[in-house]
């Protein structure tokens, strides 16, 4: 079981990643908003990795299969929420220096990278490959080893929140209004950018 758990760590450590349009977004509201309200919104990414993770446990084929079959319809959707997410923080217009994340402001960090990586459900045909590669049958013929696996990549993904959040003092988070506008523009685009070419790649699937 502990080389179970150590594989799913790897693989949580090396494929969920927070690159992308994820890492984009938790840098930004590190910045906006404070450590914790960054590593949130990580953690939130790594819970949709584990439920994904899961999910693929309970149907390693047929889940697969149906994801495949709407590969293209899921591109296009999970594209066109990255866009509007990106001309919405393009378009924001910070009036003075963000504060700390309240309550309520930290939970809409966990929640909203969860939802957004619940929208691209493709990594789960990665998690169902590594199922097959393991020899491990699901949850179904075997719970224990399948809870391990999913475990391992909760924490993998999970541990890039305090590697990001101790690496954060290397830049300024001192801006000013100016700066934040620029931050919002740029890390705006970012995401419009990706969105297009993930809708894209779904409109030519």
């Amino acid at each position: 079981m502990e080389m179970v758990f150590i594989k799913g760590f790897l693989v949580g450590l090396l494929l969920c990643a927070p690159f992308g349009p994820v890492g984009v977004l938790v840098f930004r509201r590190t910045v906006m908003e404070g450590r914790l309200a960054g590593s949130l919104s990580l953690l939130g990414g790594s819970l949709a990795d584990a439920f994904y993770c899961a999910l693929a446990g309970l149907g390693i084929h047929a889940v697969p299969v149906f994801l495949s079959h709407h590969r293209a319809a899921f591109q296009l959707l999970g594209g066109l929420i990255l866009v509007v997410i990106g001309v919405h923080i393009s378009l924001s217009q910070p009036i003075h220096k963000p504060v700390k994340a309240q309550p309520r402001g930290l939970l809409g960090s966990f929640t909203g990278i969860f939802f957004l990586v619940l929208a691209n459900p493709m990594p789960m045909l990665l998690f169902a490959a590594i199922f097959t590669a393991l020899g491990i049958r699901g949850w179904g013929d075997d719970s224990l080893t399948t809870s391990c696996l999913v475990a391992g990549v909760f924490m993998g993904s999970a541990a890039w929140a305090p590697l990001m959040a101790s690496g954060m003092p290397l830049f300024r988070l001192d801006f000013g209004i100016k700066q934040f506008h620029y931050l919002n523009r740029l890390s705006g685009t970012i995401l419009a950018v990706f969105g297009i070419a993930i809708a894209g790649m779904g409109t030519m699937s």
